[in-house]
């Protein structure tokens, strides 16, 4: 690539702004999960998003049509699936990969509430929010507990010294409907000893809705699909 080529490039960067100032633009109400410390200009591998359930399948909408304006980008792609849509598109300098969620779940199950979330958040810059601090521990916390059965040592230093009363009447407003008791204080437990090892597990009765599990499999089978500019606006 010339040294012209790259500077009419879009880089990845660039394309994550425009799609901030999209989202912000349609007023849509969502918050950068973590790891956004030094965002947009460098992120370790994907962006997570949390977003209005209602809004979910509009902002992929939008965030596809923007990684579409990008010059010179060499691929993008779309994935659906349940509560959750991906997109991501290969830049000059690197990929930009973004993760919309609606609803946190494991499978077909959500394990937090989505609306308390969004209530709690807390403005970051001009781009986007971000959680409330506790909650953004205890859904690490969660994540990772379901996921490997213990809190990843990248997390480590972020989780101590953590007010329990306040962290137990946090865990009770976004994971209570969702969670046992049990499950709740294994994940505030973590904050203050992020050692702890321990897989969360679904309340039996969480598990039989046959409509979202029916709906959870058949979307699962799906896999990323290739954009082309010819589907700009009309890849729903």
């Amino acid at each position: 690539m010339t040294n012209i080529d790259a500077e009419q490039s879009t880089t990845a960067s660039d394309l994550l702004v425009m799609v901030f100032e999209a989202l912000i633009a349609e007023k849509f109400n969502f918050v950068v999960l973590r790891n956004y410390e030094n965002l947009p200009n460098n992120w370790r591998n994907d962006i997570d998003i949390l977003i209005e359930p209602i809004a979910l399948d509009k902002a992929h909408e939008i965030i596809i049509n923007v990684l579409l304006t990008a010059k010179n980008s060499l691929l993008t792609e779309s994935l659906k699936r349940l509560n959750y849509r991906a997109s991501r598109c290969v830049c000059v300098d690197r990929e930009l990969h973004i993760d919309l969620y609606s609803q946190l779940s494991k499978g077909w199950v959500s394990y937090a509430d989505t609306g308390a979330i969004l209530a709690a958040q807390r403005k970051y810059n001009s781009l986007f929010n971000i959680p409330d601090p506790t909650h953004e521990l205890l859904l690490i916390a969660a994540k990772e507990l379901f996921s490997y059965g213990k809190i990843r040592s990248r997390y480590h230093g972020c989780m101590n010294n953590m007010n329990l009363d306040l962290s137990h009447a946090a865990a009770d407003l976004i994971f209570g409907s969702c969670l046992s008791s049990r499950e709740r204080a294994l994940i505030v437990k973590a904050l203050t000893n992020p050692k702890i090892r321990g897989y969360l597990y679904l309340g039996t009765y969480n598990l039989f809705n046959f409509i979202a599990a029916l709906h959870w499999a058949r979307m699962r089978r799906n896999d990323w699909e290739i954009i082309a500019p010819s589907k700009k606006k009309s890849i729903l």
